[in-house]
């Protein structure tokens, strides 16, 4: 008779919304409510720099053997999309697709971030894919995995980072 609570956030807004829910859950709804707030804050002056700035193509890989990427319904896809970036695998009809190294030459990306545990594998490209401009420019980026890929508070950190990696700031 233990009550159990499920939560399968595919966008920021989902897990903000998650956040007050656990808040309320835990009889600190106001507290919850409160830090969203906070945290929603962040995100509006993101997406308000964002509007302001260039598209940039990005590539987000989440592992290599086999090589992964973020699809639309994934909320690293939103992250990307709310930070000014267009994601490379955009039409992917999975939240984290495979995705073959012939498309992401075609799609070319201006920008790869990556998990630092595999950023080495990724600048490796540089000798074979010094078409692609992400690689050609060498801007690939990794990011801790801890900010991006776990749906609470620190997702809002992950954004920012997001955003400053396609910007440049």
């Amino acid at each position: 008779h233990i009550k159990v609570y499920v939560f399968n956030p595919h966008r920021i807004e989902d897990i903000m919304q998650a956040i007050v829910s656990i808040g309320e859950i835990a009889g600190q709804g106001e507290r919850a409510r409160e830090q969203v707030s906070g945290l929603t804050r962040r995100i509006e002056a993101v997406k308000t720099k964002a509007e302001r700035s260039q598209r940039v193509r990005v590539l987000y890989l989440v592992s290599m053997e086999p090589m992964i990427s973020v699809g639309p319904g994934s909320f690293i896809h939103d992250m990307i999309g709310i930070s000014g970036g267009e994601n490379v695998a955009n039409r992917a009809a999975a939240r984290y697709p495979r995705i073959e190294m012939e498309e992401i030459v075609h799609r070319d990306p201006e920008v790869i971030i990556a998990p630092s545990e595999i950023i080495d594998s990724v600048r490796s490209w540089k000798g074979r894919w010094n078409g692609i401009s992400a690689v050609k420019n060498d801007r690939i980026y990794p990011i801790d995995m801890d900010i991006v890929s776990r749906p609470g508070p620190r997702i809002v950190e992950g954004l920012e980072r997001i955003y400053g990696e396609i910007h440049g700031q």
